[in-house]
Protein backbone atom coordinates (compact mmCIF):
# COMPACT_ATOMS: atom_id res chain seq x y z
CA UNK A 1 0.00 0.00 0.00
CA UNK A 2 1.31 3.49 -0.90
CA UNK A 3 0.33 6.56 1.09
CA UNK A 4 0.47 9.88 -0.78
CA UNK A 5 0.97 13.03 1.31
CA UNK A 6 0.50 16.37 -0.41
CA UNK A 7 3.62 18.50 -0.88
CA UNK A 8 3.75 21.58 1.33
CA UNK A 9 6.20 24.08 2.76
CA UNK A 10 5.19 23.07 6.29
CA UNK A 11 5.25 19.35 5.47
CA UNK A 12 7.13 18.58 8.66
CA UNK A 13 4.22 19.95 10.66
CA UNK A 14 1.54 18.25 8.61
CA UNK A 15 3.05 14.75 8.64
CA UNK A 16 2.69 14.22 12.41
CA UNK A 17 -0.86 15.55 12.26
CA UNK A 18 -1.76 13.24 9.37
CA UNK A 19 -0.10 10.34 11.12
CA UNK A 20 -2.07 10.94 14.32
CA UNK A 21 -5.25 11.18 12.33
CA UNK A 22 -4.81 8.28 9.89
CA UNK A 23 -1.82 6.26 11.09
CA UNK A 24 -3.71 3.79 13.29
CA UNK A 25 -6.30 3.30 10.56
CA UNK A 26 -3.57 2.59 7.98
CA UNK A 27 -1.85 0.12 10.29
CA UNK A 28 -5.17 -1.66 10.84
CA UNK A 29 -5.90 -1.83 7.11
CA UNK A 30 -2.42 -3.17 6.28
CA UNK A 31 -2.52 -5.69 9.11
CA UNK A 32 -6.03 -6.83 8.24
CA UNK A 33 -5.25 -7.25 4.53
CA UNK A 34 -2.03 -9.14 5.21
CA UNK A 35 -3.63 -11.12 8.01
CA UNK A 36 -6.46 -12.30 5.78
CA UNK A 37 -3.94 -13.40 3.16
CA UNK A 38 -1.89 -15.27 5.76
CA UNK A 39 -5.01 -17.03 7.03
CA UNK A 40 -5.91 -17.97 3.46
CA UNK A 41 -2.37 -19.28 2.85
CA UNK A 42 -2.47 -21.31 6.07
CA UNK A 43 -5.83 -22.81 5.11
CA UNK A 44 -4.51 -23.58 1.63
CA UNK A 45 -1.46 -25.37 3.04
CA UNK A 46 -3.63 -27.37 5.44
CA UNK A 47 -5.84 -28.37 2.55
CA UNK A 48 -2.80 -29.46 0.52
CA UNK A 49 -1.95 -31.96 3.25
CA UNK A 50 -5.29 -33.66 2.53
CA UNK A 51 -4.82 -33.73 -1.25
CA UNK A 52 -3.16 -36.54 -3.17
CA UNK A 53 -1.06 -36.16 -6.29
CA UNK A 54 -1.40 -38.92 -8.89
CA UNK A 55 1.52 -39.19 -11.29
CA UNK A 56 2.17 -41.32 -14.33
CA UNK A 57 2.92 -41.39 -18.05
CA UNK A 58 0.79 -41.31 -21.14
CA UNK A 59 1.98 -43.24 -24.18
CA UNK A 60 0.33 -42.24 -27.43
CA UNK A 61 0.77 -42.51 -31.21
CA UNK A 62 3.85 -40.90 -32.75
CA UNK A 63 1.91 -37.81 -33.81
CA UNK A 64 -0.39 -36.17 -31.25
CA UNK A 65 -2.84 -34.00 -33.19
CA UNK A 66 -4.29 -31.75 -30.52
CA UNK A 67 -4.01 -31.38 -26.75
CA UNK A 68 -3.64 -34.57 -24.74
CA UNK A 69 -6.14 -34.41 -21.87
CA UNK A 70 -5.67 -36.54 -18.75
CA UNK A 71 -8.48 -36.63 -16.18
CA UNK A 72 -9.43 -38.32 -12.93
CA UNK A 73 -13.10 -38.83 -12.10
CA UNK A 74 -15.20 -40.35 -9.36
CA UNK A 75 -18.26 -42.53 -9.91
CA UNK A 76 -20.78 -42.30 -7.11
CA UNK A 77 -23.86 -44.41 -7.79
CA UNK A 78 -23.50 -43.91 -11.51
CA UNK A 79 -22.87 -40.14 -11.29
CA UNK A 80 -19.45 -39.37 -12.74
CA UNK A 81 -17.62 -36.18 -11.81
CA UNK A 82 -14.22 -34.90 -12.89
CA UNK A 83 -11.97 -34.28 -9.86
CA UNK A 84 -9.06 -32.77 -11.80
CA UNK A 85 -7.70 -32.71 -15.32
CA UNK A 86 -4.44 -31.65 -16.90
CA UNK A 87 -3.27 -30.77 -20.40
CA UNK A 88 -0.19 -32.09 -22.22
CA UNK A 89 1.05 -31.08 -25.64
CA UNK A 90 2.66 -34.47 -26.28
CA UNK A 91 3.20 -37.87 -24.74
CA UNK A 92 4.85 -37.86 -21.34
CA UNK A 93 4.44 -37.33 -17.63
CA UNK A 94 1.38 -35.93 -15.88
CA UNK A 95 0.21 -34.92 -12.41
CA UNK A 96 -3.34 -34.79 -11.03
CA UNK A 97 -4.32 -33.33 -7.64
CA UNK A 98 -7.37 -34.92 -6.01
CA UNK A 99 -9.00 -35.14 -2.57
CA UNK A 100 -9.18 -38.42 -0.68
CA UNK A 101 -11.33 -40.91 -2.58
CA UNK A 102 -11.46 -43.50 -5.34
CA UNK A 103 -10.95 -42.49 -8.96
CA UNK A 104 -10.71 -43.70 -12.52
CA UNK A 105 -8.13 -42.07 -14.79
CA UNK A 106 -8.24 -41.74 -18.57
CA UNK A 107 -6.56 -39.77 -21.36
CA UNK A 108 -7.63 -38.76 -24.83
CA UNK A 109 -6.40 -36.64 -27.75
CA UNK A 110 -8.71 -33.63 -27.93
CA UNK A 111 -8.50 -32.98 -31.68
CA UNK A 112 -10.74 -29.90 -31.63
CA UNK A 113 -9.53 -28.58 -28.24
CA UNK A 114 -13.06 -28.27 -26.83
CA UNK A 115 -12.47 -30.25 -23.61
CA UNK A 116 -15.19 -32.69 -24.61
CA UNK A 117 -14.49 -36.33 -25.30
CA UNK A 118 -15.98 -36.58 -28.78
CA UNK A 119 -16.75 -39.68 -30.80
CA UNK A 120 -13.73 -40.95 -32.75
CA UNK A 121 -11.10 -39.26 -30.59
CA UNK A 122 -8.30 -41.61 -29.56
CA UNK A 123 -8.47 -42.48 -25.87
CA UNK A 124 -7.05 -44.83 -23.27
CA UNK A 125 -7.65 -45.51 -19.59
CA UNK A 126 -5.77 -46.79 -16.57
CA UNK A 127 -6.61 -50.49 -16.24
CA UNK A 128 -9.77 -51.89 -17.81
CA UNK A 129 -10.59 -49.51 -16.05
CA UNK A 130 -8.97 -49.88 -12.63
CA UNK A 131 -10.02 -47.96 -9.54
CA UNK A 132 -7.25 -45.87 -7.97
CA UNK A 133 -7.46 -45.27 -4.23
CA UNK A 134 -6.19 -41.83 -3.22
CA UNK A 135 -5.38 -41.46 0.50
CA UNK A 136 -5.38 -38.10 2.28
CA UNK A 137 -2.03 -36.69 1.24
CA UNK A 138 1.01 -38.16 -0.47
CA UNK A 139 1.67 -39.37 -3.98
CA UNK A 140 0.17 -42.26 -5.96
CA UNK A 141 2.70 -43.23 -8.66
CA UNK A 142 2.71 -45.37 -11.79
CA UNK A 143 -0.69 -44.39 -13.16
CA UNK A 144 0.40 -45.19 -16.70
CA UNK A 145 -1.98 -44.99 -19.65
CA UNK A 146 -1.66 -46.10 -23.27
CA UNK A 147 -3.65 -44.27 -25.94
CA UNK A 148 -3.93 -46.75 -28.85
CA UNK A 149 -3.54 -45.84 -32.50
CA UNK A 150 -7.11 -46.88 -33.27
CA UNK A 151 -10.33 -45.73 -31.62
CA UNK A 152 -11.52 -47.90 -28.74
CA UNK A 153 -14.30 -47.27 -26.22
CA UNK A 154 -13.47 -46.17 -22.68
CA UNK A 155 -15.61 -45.85 -19.57
CA UNK A 156 -16.11 -42.07 -19.99
CA UNK A 157 -19.13 -41.29 -22.16
CA UNK A 158 -18.64 -39.47 -25.46
CA UNK A 159 -20.08 -35.97 -25.53
CA UNK A 160 -19.50 -35.33 -21.82
CA UNK A 161 -17.57 -32.22 -20.79
CA UNK A 162 -14.27 -32.41 -18.96
CA UNK A 163 -14.67 -28.89 -17.54
CA UNK A 164 -17.78 -26.86 -16.74
CA UNK A 165 -16.14 -23.84 -18.35
CA UNK A 166 -13.41 -24.08 -20.95
CA UNK A 167 -10.41 -21.82 -20.17
CA UNK A 168 -9.55 -19.21 -22.79
CA UNK A 169 -6.23 -20.98 -23.37
CA UNK A 170 -5.16 -24.57 -22.76
CA UNK A 171 -1.73 -24.60 -21.11
CA UNK A 172 0.45 -27.68 -21.37
CA UNK A 173 1.91 -28.87 -18.05
CA UNK A 174 4.36 -31.22 -19.77
CA UNK A 175 8.01 -30.42 -19.12
CA UNK A 176 9.55 -28.79 -22.17
CA UNK A 177 6.47 -26.89 -23.34
CA UNK A 178 7.54 -23.84 -25.35
CA UNK A 179 6.22 -20.51 -24.05
CA UNK A 180 6.48 -16.75 -24.45
CA UNK A 181 7.37 -14.73 -21.33
CA UNK A 182 4.70 -12.19 -22.27
CA UNK A 183 2.01 -14.84 -21.82
CA UNK A 184 -0.83 -13.85 -19.50
CA UNK A 185 -0.16 -16.75 -17.11
CA UNK A 186 3.10 -15.02 -16.08
CA UNK A 187 1.32 -11.88 -14.85
CA UNK A 188 1.89 -10.45 -11.35
CA UNK A 189 -1.66 -11.48 -10.48
CA UNK A 190 -0.91 -15.13 -11.15
CA UNK A 191 2.41 -14.83 -9.33
CA UNK A 192 0.49 -13.65 -6.26
CA UNK A 193 -2.01 -16.46 -6.76
CA UNK A 194 0.84 -18.97 -6.69
CA UNK A 195 2.04 -17.58 -3.37
CA UNK A 196 -1.22 -16.98 -1.48
CA UNK A 197 -3.35 -19.81 -2.92
CA UNK A 198 -0.87 -22.40 -4.22
CA UNK A 199 -3.46 -25.16 -4.57
CA UNK A 200 -5.68 -23.15 -6.91
CA UNK A 201 -2.60 -22.11 -8.90
CA UNK A 202 -1.48 -25.73 -9.26
CA UNK A 203 -4.91 -26.89 -10.36
CA UNK A 204 -5.06 -24.11 -12.96
CA UNK A 205 -1.48 -24.09 -14.26
CA UNK A 206 0.36 -27.00 -12.67
CA UNK A 207 4.06 -26.84 -11.96
CA UNK A 208 6.54 -27.60 -14.70
CA UNK A 209 9.72 -26.65 -16.57
CA UNK A 210 9.16 -24.42 -19.57
CA UNK A 211 11.31 -23.63 -22.62
CA UNK A 212 11.55 -20.62 -24.92
CA UNK A 213 12.70 -22.74 -27.85
CA UNK A 214 13.18 -26.35 -28.87
CA UNK A 215 15.87 -28.25 -27.02
CA UNK A 216 19.33 -27.80 -28.54
CA UNK A 217 21.97 -30.39 -27.51
CA UNK A 218 24.71 -27.90 -28.41
CA UNK A 219 23.61 -25.41 -25.72
CA UNK A 220 23.87 -25.68 -21.93
CA UNK A 221 20.47 -25.37 -20.24
CA UNK A 222 20.20 -22.69 -17.55
CA UNK A 223 17.24 -23.28 -15.26
CA UNK A 224 15.79 -20.09 -13.73
CA UNK A 225 13.70 -20.49 -10.56
CA UNK A 226 11.66 -17.48 -9.42
CA UNK A 227 11.05 -16.48 -5.82
CA UNK A 228 7.95 -15.88 -3.71
CA UNK A 229 5.15 -14.34 -5.72
CA UNK A 230 7.24 -14.39 -8.87
CA UNK A 231 6.84 -15.86 -12.34
CA UNK A 232 9.22 -16.73 -15.18
CA UNK A 233 8.62 -13.25 -16.62
CA UNK A 234 10.76 -11.81 -13.82
CA UNK A 235 13.85 -13.31 -15.50
CA UNK A 236 13.37 -11.40 -18.76
CA UNK A 237 16.36 -9.09 -18.21
CA UNK A 238 18.65 -12.07 -17.60
CA UNK A 239 17.31 -13.90 -20.63
CA UNK A 240 17.84 -10.85 -22.83
CA UNK A 241 21.46 -10.58 -21.71
CA UNK A 242 22.82 -14.14 -21.71
CA UNK A 243 24.67 -15.61 -24.66
CA UNK A 244 21.85 -17.48 -26.39
CA UNK A 245 24.38 -19.10 -28.76
CA UNK A 246 25.84 -20.99 -25.76
CA UNK A 247 22.96 -21.25 -23.32
CA UNK A 248 19.26 -22.12 -23.48
CA UNK A 249 17.00 -20.65 -20.78
CA UNK A 250 14.58 -22.94 -18.96
CA UNK A 251 12.10 -21.90 -16.26
CA UNK A 252 10.64 -23.75 -13.31
CA UNK A 253 7.10 -22.38 -12.99
CA UNK A 254 5.58 -23.44 -9.68
CA UNK A 255 3.25 -22.23 -6.89
CA UNK A 256 5.71 -20.38 -4.67
CA UNK A 257 3.48 -20.65 -1.60
CA UNK A 258 3.67 -24.45 -1.60
CA UNK A 259 5.97 -26.34 0.74
CA UNK A 260 9.62 -26.16 -0.31
CA UNK A 261 10.28 -29.88 -0.11
CA UNK A 262 7.17 -30.67 -2.18
CA UNK A 263 8.41 -28.32 -4.89
CA UNK A 264 11.90 -29.84 -4.83
CA UNK A 265 10.28 -33.27 -5.41
CA UNK A 266 8.26 -31.81 -8.28
CA UNK A 267 11.43 -30.30 -9.73
CA UNK A 268 13.16 -33.70 -9.55
CA UNK A 269 10.22 -35.39 -11.29
CA UNK A 270 10.26 -32.87 -14.13
CA UNK A 271 14.04 -32.86 -14.58
CA UNK A 272 14.25 -36.66 -14.60
CA UNK A 273 11.70 -36.74 -17.40
CA UNK A 274 13.58 -34.11 -19.40
CA UNK A 275 16.91 -35.85 -18.88
CA UNK A 276 15.48 -39.20 -19.97
CA UNK A 277 14.20 -37.55 -23.13
CA UNK A 278 17.15 -35.32 -24.06
CA UNK A 279 20.11 -37.07 -22.36
CA UNK A 280 21.83 -33.85 -21.25
CA UNK A 281 24.66 -34.17 -18.70
CA UNK A 282 25.06 -30.54 -17.58
CA UNK A 283 22.58 -28.15 -16.01
CA UNK A 284 23.12 -24.71 -14.50
CA UNK A 285 20.62 -23.33 -11.98
CA UNK A 286 20.03 -19.66 -11.18
CA UNK A 287 17.46 -18.99 -8.46
CA UNK A 288 16.07 -15.99 -6.61
CA UNK A 289 14.89 -15.74 -3.01
CA UNK A 290 12.57 -18.66 -2.18
CA UNK A 291 13.50 -20.23 -5.51
CA UNK A 292 16.99 -20.59 -4.06
CA UNK A 293 15.54 -22.54 -1.13
CA UNK A 294 13.74 -24.86 -3.54
CA UNK A 295 16.94 -25.34 -5.57
CA UNK A 296 19.06 -25.91 -2.46
CA UNK A 297 16.60 -28.49 -1.15
CA UNK A 298 16.61 -30.19 -4.56
CA UNK A 299 20.43 -30.33 -4.74
CA UNK A 300 20.89 -31.50 -1.16
CA UNK A 301 18.18 -34.16 -1.28
CA UNK A 302 18.44 -35.44 -4.85
CA UNK A 303 22.04 -35.08 -6.04
CA UNK A 304 22.37 -38.87 -6.26
CA UNK A 305 19.26 -39.31 -8.44
CA UNK A 306 20.15 -36.22 -10.49
CA UNK A 307 23.94 -35.64 -10.58
CA UNK A 308 23.90 -33.20 -13.51
CA UNK A 309 23.81 -29.82 -11.72
CA UNK A 310 27.27 -28.34 -12.36
CA UNK A 311 26.63 -24.74 -11.26
CA UNK A 312 24.19 -23.18 -8.77
CA UNK A 313 23.83 -19.41 -8.38
CA UNK A 314 21.42 -18.00 -5.81
CA UNK A 315 20.30 -14.38 -5.58
CA UNK A 316 18.98 -12.92 -2.30
CA UNK A 317 18.30 -16.38 -0.89
CA UNK A 318 17.97 -16.64 2.93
Amino acid sequence: MTVFIPASKDLNHKVPTLWKRYGILLIFICFYATGCSLVKLKQDLRQSELLTVMVGYVSAPTVVNGPLVVAAYSNHRGKKAIAHYTILHDRGEFELMVPKGDYYVFAYIDKNSNLIYDKGELAGQYGKPALVAAPAGGVVPNIDIVVPESSRPIDWRTGDKIAVERPQKLYSRLAGAIVDLDDQRFSEEHGSQGFWTPNSFFRAFGGTILFLEKYDPQKIPVLFIHGAGGTPRGWKFFVDNIDRSRFQPWFFSYPSGARIRSMSHLLLWKLLNLQAKHKFDTLYITAHSMGGLVARSFIQDHSIEFPFVKLFISLATP
